[in-house]
């Protein structure tokens, strides 16, 4: 291997890991972000089986977060290119799963109920 190939291999390589390096800072910040239900960052207890907890609680609630955004980033861009705007794979390249920006911590939530139907063998259920 000449001098020259090995010199561009190291750039690309170098390109890749810092492409990587990237990528788990922008997860982590985003991480971060995941509100905690009102408990704050630091634990006041030293329970590992606690802290275990919030750490998977955590994990499960950014990776609810990320799909929801994937969901929502494709929904907006099947609705572009419904309407005529064209879709290119570079620009794409481009949206990230780890936005925070439109999530409304205490925000306008609304939950609709609807009556439950009575369950087969006619017991009822206790609230």
């Amino acid at each position: 291997m000449s001098a020259n190939q090995l010199q561009k291999a190291q750039k690309s390589m170098s390109a890749k890991v810092f492409a990587s390096q990237i990528a788990l800072l922008s997860y982590l910040l985003f991480r971060l972000s995941v509100p905690t239900m009102g408990k704050p960052r630091l634990m006041a207890e030293n329970d590992p089986e606690e802290q275990q907890k919030r750490v998977r609680y955590t994990d499960i609630l950014a990776n609810a977060l990320m799909v929801q955004n994937v969901a929502d980033l494709t929904k907006a861009l099947e609705t572009l290119e419904q309407r005529g705007y064209p879709i290119k794979s570079e620009d794409v390249e481009h949206l990230s799963a780890y936005m925070t920006e439109h999530l409304q911590r205490f925000g306008d939530y609304t939950l609709k109920t609807r009556p439950v139907a009575p369950l087969p063998n006619g017991e009822e259920m206790s609230a």
